[in-house]
Parts: C-alpha cells; sequence; structure tokens
C-alpha cells in the first residue's frame, strides 16, 4: 500500500543543517536569490524574481520540501498567475490578499501582462532548474509546463521559459 513512499527523515537539531533533500522552498529561495544577486543579477532583476518566488513558495508552501514539488504544483502555480489581476499587490481591493486569494477573488477583466506572467513563471523555472542542479530536488517540475500566449487573435501559442543550458 505505501511501496514507494520513501521518508524524508527526521528534522535537523537546532545548529545543524537540513539535508539538501529537505530543505524548505523558503529556505531554498533564500539561498537562490542570494547566489543570484552575488554573481548574476541586477538590483531591479532580484525584486521581480524574489516576488514571483515568494509567490510560488506561498502557493505551494513555504515550509513544504523543495524536493516534493510536482508538475502539478507548477501547473496549478501557473494557472493561478494567468488569472491574477495585474497589479494586485498596489490594488485596494486586493489589499492584504496572498496571491491565491487574489487569483481566486477574479478581476474586471485586466490580468498581468503575457510579457509579466512569462518573467514571472521564468524565474520560477529557473529557480527550479537551479534546485535540480544543485542536489535540492530530483527533477525540475517546471520543464515543461507552458505558459499559453496570444500575440495574434488567430495564433495561440505555448511558449516556455527556456532555460539558458536549454538547446534552442
Amino acid at each position: 500500500m505505501f511501496g514507494g513512499i520513501k521518508s524524508p527523515g527526521l528534522p535537523p537539531l537546532p545548529g545543524e543543517e537540513a539535508p539538501k533533500s529537505v530543505l524548505s522552498v523558503s529556505k531554498t529561495v533564500k539561498k537562490f536569490c542570494d547566489l543570484k544577486v552575488k554573481f548574476d543579477w541586477a538590483a531591479k532583476t532580484r525584486i521581480e524574481v524574489e516576488r514571483a518566488l515568494n509567490w510560488f513558495a506561498g502557493f505551494v508552501g513555504q515550509d513544504r520540501s523543495v524536493s516534493t514539488i510536482t508538475t502539478d504544483d507548477v501547473r496549478d502555480f501557473r494557472d493561478a498567475l494567468l488569472k491574477l489581476p495585474a497589479s494586485f499587490s498596489q490594488s485596494k481591493k486586493y489589499k492584504g490578499m496572498t496571491f491565491r486569494e487574489a487569483a481566486a477573488a477574479g478581476t474586471d477583466g485586466k490580468t498581468l501582462s503575457k510579457g509579466s506572467a512569462l518573467k514571472y513563471m521564468g524565474g520560477v523555472r529557473s529557480f527550479l532548474a537551479w534546485c535540480e542542479d544543485e542536489g535540492y530536488a530530483h527533477n525540475n517540475p517546471a520543464r515543461k509546463v507552458k505558459v499559453p500566449v496570444k500575440g495574434n487573435p488567430n495564433d495561440e501559442r505555448y511558449l516556455t521559459c527556456p532555460r539558458k543550458s536549454d538547446p534552442g
């Protein structure tokens, strides 16, 4: 009945660092952002990516082990992101709401722009690819999750947020 299920083990003792496979989403996001800002990101990039990753962490569970995130979690986040009201964090209507609550509350017709949706999903995808590369996760659950983008009203395409190391 429980075949294939593995226990992540006991939590670390005070003063000890958790093994890579059981680090929480919030702690792993912090490690990722601290590393990227040191070597790769400008201040504006950190703000934008950190915003998306904080939304993602709140959505999937900040204390959850990053190694347990699934493709369904990423797909559900993408779907909520596409329903998110434009500038929700600056609107009085959505004041005090979490990302999930604002996405569920609906909009007055205006949602995030396609550029913002791609940028935010790109940050999540980059984070999860890094988690895989660093051994915090066994795979990248965002690898095949696509963001629908309408350019021409007659042409709906699904785009992925390419990773620097991805061919093409």
